[in-house]
């Protein structure tokens, strides 16, 4: 389960890097907007979208949960931010093995 502070950090960024790249208050994008039909955000604009995230939260996203037909939304991508955000946080938590 993704803790809710992390979610709501999540949220702010995905839709802070959606704003950015489309030119948009960051007001604008709500968390239901679907990321091609309300946004024509395409595969290669959210790869963008997503490198600019990953630097900037040392995380590795894994694009592959997102599809276009299945009309991915702003919150199914913070949910997939703020995961890669847990793990990461888990990996730098537990010991490395000697």
């Amino acid at each position: 389960m993704i803790h809710h502070d992390r979610l709501d950090y999540a949220m702010f960024v995905v839709r802070t890097a959606l704003a950015r790249y489309e030119r948009l208050p960051a007001e604008a994008i709500r968390p239901d907007h679907q990321l091609h039909a309300d946004l024509g955000v395409d595969a290669f604009d959210l790869a963008l979208v997503a490198v600019r995230i990953e630097d900037e939260l040392d995380v590795d996203l894994d694009l592959g949960d997102v599809t276009f037909e299945e009309k991915t939304t702003v919150r199914e991508l913070a949910s997939l931010v703020a995961r890669a955000c847990e793990e990461r946080t888990r990996r730098d938590v537990v010991p490395k093995s000697a």
